[in-house]
């Protein structure tokens, strides 16, 4: 539900157009801009739009909130950074601000979650591996601040896969993501966020490669930008929030576990993926 807002509509505040808009069941969440600057807003109210509410964004029971663009998005570094051929064949990661919502403005920062991946990506590519997913480069905008992370493209993920029916040859996927968690540690990461929804697939060749580096650590290091996704990944108390291996063998047996039930025992096909995992983790840890 969107945060009731006090502000009213003033001339002082600037005129503003809607340039992307998502419904979330019962709330409307917008990125907007001035036609002034290169400036954003994100504003967010409860459906319905009253009519007066269509026009003025500053009416909503969220009122418009400006970015800082320098905490969303990093400096080009030319002696830290690669940029990437422009193709549109490669896949580039950008914010999703209007997804991401209210959580753009908290601790820790976009930009600096987007520095480390930048740091481990340029470290991972300098040693590459058929399970994991190429680094080309970052996307920079004319006002030379990194907007995107650019890889090499796959079909969709894993979970996608899964979900909408694709043949999808799971041993073959688990021994390549085997590989990649291997290839990871001997260089020194630990990934942290190994899920079906991390893992990509090219459908054709059936080669899997592991992605989305944002939670990934060098091994030993605290996590305090970034963790995993709870479920996927031990409890923080059972690795006291240190980017150990542990955590990406945990995530492999989830993965399993999932296959296993969601797609393979009767009935699983209706059980949430929260409970599979959950059940699947009380009997790692032998509750």
């Amino acid at each position: 539900m969107a945060k009731k807002g006090s502000a009213t509509s003033s001339r002082r505040n600037p005129c503003l157009k809607i340039i992307q808009a998502k419904d979330y069941g019962g709330m409307e969440a917008a990125i907007l801009s001035s036609e002034t600057s290169d400036d954003l807003w994100y504003a967010e109210t409860d459906l319905p739009i009253f009519h007066k509410q269509i026009d003025d964004p500053w009416l909503w029971d969220c009122p418009p909130r400006k970015y800082d663009l320098a905490l969303l998005y990093p400096k080009f570094d030319k002696d830290v950074m690669t940029i990437a051929p422009k193709d549109d064949s490669f896949y580039t990661k950008r914010l999703n601000l209007v997804s991401e919502g209210l959580k753009m403005f908290d601790r820790p920062h976009p930009r600096s979650v987007t520095l480390q991946e930048i740091e481990v990506c340029e470290s991972i590519c300098k040693r590459p591996h058929p399970n994991i997913c190429q680094y080309r480069g970052v996307e920079v905008d004319p006002k030379n601040r990194v907007t995107g992370l650019v890889f090499d493209r796959y079909d969709m993920s894993v979970y996608d896969a899964q979900l909408q029916g694709h043949r999808i040859d799971t041993a073959r996927c688990l021994r390549h993501v085997e590989s990649a968690i291997t290839h990871l540690h001997t260089i020194g990461y630990v990934h942290c966020d190994i899920k079906a929804e991390n893992i990509f697939v090219n459908l054709r060749t059936q080669t899997f490669v592991l992605g989305d580096f944002d939670a990934t650590h060098r091994e030993g290091a605290f996590m305090s930008l970034k963790v995993g996704t709870p479920g996927w990944v031990p409890n923080y108390e059972d690795t006291d929030n240190l980017a150990q291996k542990e955590i990406d063998w945990y995530s492999l047996e989830m993965l399993k576990a999932w296959w296993k039930v969601k797609f393979h025992t009767p009935g699983g096909s209706k059980l949430r993926t929260t409970d599979i995992l959950a059940r699947a983790g009380r009997a790692i840890r032998g509750e």
